[in-house]
């Protein structure tokens, strides 16, 4: 599997709900998660029966304190109690399901996109790097290690989230150090939490632990890490670009707004499917021209089949060319 790490500056829409630091992904490809059993018979590890992965990026490190700590004074929450050896910079932990499900929630609002807790399968997909018929993956070495924070090495407490050394896509601590939640998919109040933590023996601190617990409930061994679907963190990461190509072209006043919906030209409205699809230049008027079913926002309903044309200056042609290039590419 290949190695891709994406680091996300995080600047939200208000002074209360931003975060100053930023947040690092890991990107995991698509493959297929392997449900493992041991065959005593043939004294052999065999595949039971596989579930296709779609991509995704996964926060590099357990969410922090200091970045739960800005959620909760951003909604005006009460911060749980953190314990004694914590700082800033450590796991949050004491962390219930439903927190860690809120959480995400105010991170979706605030980036306009949608964040969760990774499955199950997803977690471990990612932990072990895809490897599945082998043990030649990082958390699989033998322990003690520079990779995973256990009962042998941590002095009963655990690291901070970037005190260890990742493994191949640049997760931190997926095994060892606290366990984490995982999204529910089981039936009534309990959901799995995996990796093991700093309490934990080794043979609990592998890709493969697991262990059901309360969704209400609270550990100082337990905390989480976020997760973003590849094409939700494409789009947000293409739309940030255009964002600063659009102020380039139009000397950081542009005329029109482009979001995740469309283009935005006072009261009139093109999808993005029909406008971004067929983006172009009139090279003799000097126009961006968006092509076509342009609704009136003044008027529901009102579509026109003329095309969206933006004036734009001559002398920024080329930011404007960059700009049309990126636009076509979603499509390319």
């Amino acid at each position: 599997m290949k190695t891709y790490i994406y680091f996300l500056l995080l600047i939200g829409f208000s002074a209360t709900a931003q975060l100053n630091i930023p947040a690092h992904f890991s990107y995991v490809e698509q493959g297929f998660y392997e449900q493992l059993v041991y065959d005593k018979e043939a004294n052999t590890t065999k595949s039971l029966f596989s579930t296709e992965i779609n991509p995704f990026y996964l926060n590099s490190y357990e969410v922090s304190v200091q970045d739960y700590k800005q959620f909760c004074d951003a909604t005006k929450r009460l911060m749980p109690t953190q314990p004694d050896w914590s700082n800033a910079k450590m796991p949050v932990v004491n962390i219930t399901y439903y927190d860690a499900i809120d959480y995400c929630s105010w991170l979706s609002k605030v980036y306009n996109m949608p964040f969760r807790l990774p499955t199950k399968t997803e977690w471990e997909h990612a932990a072990r790097n895809g490897e599945y018929e082998t043990n030649n993956y990082i958390y699989a070495a033998k322990m003690p290690n520079e990779f995973v924070n256990y009962i042998e090495n941590t002095n009963n407490k655990p690291k901070c989230i970037s005190c260890a050394q990742p493994n191949e896509l640049g997760l931190y601590n997926m095994s060892g150090n606290v366990w984490e939640w995982t999204l529910q998919e089981l039936k009534g109040k309990t959901t799995l939490v995996v990796g093991g933590s700093f309490l934990d023996d080794s043979s609990h601190v592998q890709v493969t632990s697991e262990k059901e617990f309360n969704m209400s409930d609270r550990s100082e061994t337990l905390g989480f890490r976020i997760l973003v679907e590849a094409k939700d963190f494409e789009n947000y990461m293409f739309l940030e670009k255009a964002q600063t190509l659009l102020k380039n072209a139009f000397n950081q006043n542009p005329p029109f707004k482009i979001t995740k919906e469309g283009v935005f030209y006072n009261h009139l409205f093109v999808l993005w499917n029909n406008g971004y699809e067929t983006v172009s230049i009139i090279d003799e008027t000097n126009h961006i021209e968006f092509c076509c079913w342009v609704q009136d926002l003044e008027n529901p309903g009102v579509e026109s089949t003329k095309p969206l044309r933006i004036k734009f200056d001559k002398k920024n042609r080329k930011q404007v060319d960059v700009l049309i290039e990126h636009l076509n590419s979603f499509y390319n």
